[in-house]
């Protein structure tokens, strides 16, 4: 597979995500959905380990490198769900595009990659949709707080500067599935260390009430239409 389609791919993945966390949030919580999230990946990643490459030697300094990819992993994830939670999946995703901008700055400031014309074109094109995006949201989200934007630009922002250190670990020690299976372990530690010091508790079952609720309204809006 190319890297195009690779890339796309994983695009419409999280896409896809988003859209489903927005439809579980309607009876649970940004925490939960981290929660499921999370060990989703460890189980699926460290199967896909154990059963194609196993624990491959590699770099300490890349081993190191996604310690701190996979804490930063963990407030991408949070801030991005409640993003979703506040302003919807549509917006929310929309502004965490904004990533690429941050990986630019980062790769050509510390990594010296050199700026194309279609780089700042494209950074230029990326701060317009921002400013599209959040224009007039007030009107149409009546519990929007300017805020909110923050959350999913948050996001956009770890996400920037993990890339430039997974590109730069990965340089070091080519083993992609084994890192991500590890980045998942790291935020996963890092969760049970967020939950210690958090007032918030993680709602580890749907809400049935509103579940109900839901079903009744369906069920009636279908016998009526």
């Amino acid at each position: 597979m190319s890297p195009q389609a690779l890339a796309l791919v994983t695009s419409v993945s999280y896409a896809m995500a988003l859209v489903c966390s927005r439809l579980g949030l309607k009876y649970s919580t940004p925490t939960t959905v981290t929660l499921v999230s999370i060990l989703v990946q460890n189980a699926v990643l460290w199967t896909a380990v154990s059963f194609l490459t196993g624990i491959p030697p590699v770099s300490w300094v890349s081993v190191s490198l996604f310690c701190i990819v996979g804490v930063f992993q963990l407030g991408v994830r949070l801030l991005a769900y409640t993003g979703v939670l506040k302003i919807g999946a549509s917006r929310s995703s929309a502004l965490q595009s904004i990533n690429p901008l941050i990986s630019a700055t980062i790769a050509i400031g510390v990594l010296k990659e050199s700026a194309t014309v279609l780089t700042l074109v494209g950074t230029l094109l990326v701060v317009t949709g921002v400013i599209l995006v959040s224009w007039k949201a007030e009107q149409e989200l009546l519990s929007f707080r300017w805020w909110h934007l923050l959350l999913p630009v948050g996001a956009a922002i770890l996400s920037g500067v993990n890339h430039p250190m997974r590109r730069y670990a990965l340089s070091l020690s080519n083993e992609p599935l084994f890192f991500s299976a590890f980045m998942g372990f790291v935020t996963l530690i890092a969760f049970a260390g967020y939950m210690t010091i958090s007032s918030q508790e993680p709602r580890l079952v749907w809400d049935r009430k509103a579940l109900l609720r839901q079903v009744v309204f369906e069920r009636y809006r279908a016998h009526w239409s």
